[in-house]
């Protein structure tokens, strides 16, 4: 029977860990969209609009957008050196093999896939609350008082320039002006939906996921099969 704990994040039991299955479960969501998250604030610190949908842009003078960049370009620094700090501690206690790219897609998918040994280690709680701060504090700067809400709704199911799938996200805005529409954006090629369109667009994200899987499964079976024979 395994030894129960209080999980220092939730309250919830912890067995034989330092953070609860739950508190792991929301760790994994979070490092999966914080690549996502720092691309969004390099838009905002270079005060481009690929990513807002063009009606939610705010007005108003470069003078008073230029105070809001400093900001932005520090907070992605200093959450660029929070992973870097984090992947290091970690490639140290379990002795893995560091990620083969520094940049923050490769250190996060990095961590999600060490999550399972890391959360038996007290360093598994300082990543939950560093990653839960780091998300926040980036949402909270590039949200614009003209959204309502915004969240993501999956990989863009669109053709890249070099006619592969697109490696972006799709997000939803939410205006807080009732006389403007909701839109669906990627956060790379630029394409728009309107909410007429979002049943869809979600059945051409779930093929795209189902795509994925079967990408997944597959080479997973390719690498079985080798280390069979």
């Amino acid at each position: 029977m395994s030894a129960a704990t209080e999980c220092p994040i939730c309250g919830r039991p912890a067995h034989d860990a330092t953070i609860c299955r739950s508190c792991q479960r929301h760790l994994r969501t979070q490092l999966a969209q914080l690549p996502d998250l720092l691309s969004e604030l390099d838009t905002t610190a270079s005060h481009r609009d690929n990513v807002t949908p063009r009606c939610e842009v705010p007005t108003g003078s470069i003078d008073t957008q230029l105070p809001f960049r400093p900001k932005a370009a520090a907070l992605a620094a200093a959450t660029g050196a929070m992973l870097a700090a984090h992947v290091q501690d970690a490639v140290r206690l379990l002795h893995a093999a560091a990620p083969q790219s520094p940049d923050a897609g490769s250190q996060t998918a990095w961590l999600s896939a060490h999550l399972r040994d890391l959360r038996r280690h007290p360093c598994a709680i300082d990543l939950a609350r560093d990653i839960d701060r780091h998300s926040r504090q980036i949402l909270a700067m590039i949200d614009t008082p003209t959204v309502k809400t915004r969240f993501a709704i999956g990989p863009c199911p669109e053709a890249g320039d070099d006619q592969g799938p697109c490696p972006g996200q799709v997000w939803a805005w939410i205006p807080t002006d009732d006389t403007l529409r909701p839109v669906a954006q990627c956060n790379t090629c630029g394409r728009q939906w309107p909410a007429e369109s979002w049943a869809r667009l979600g059945e051409r994200i779930k093929a795209v996921q189902a795509r994925r899987r079967q990408i997944v499964a597959l080479a997973r079976d390719v690498a079985g099969r080798r280390a069979a024979a």
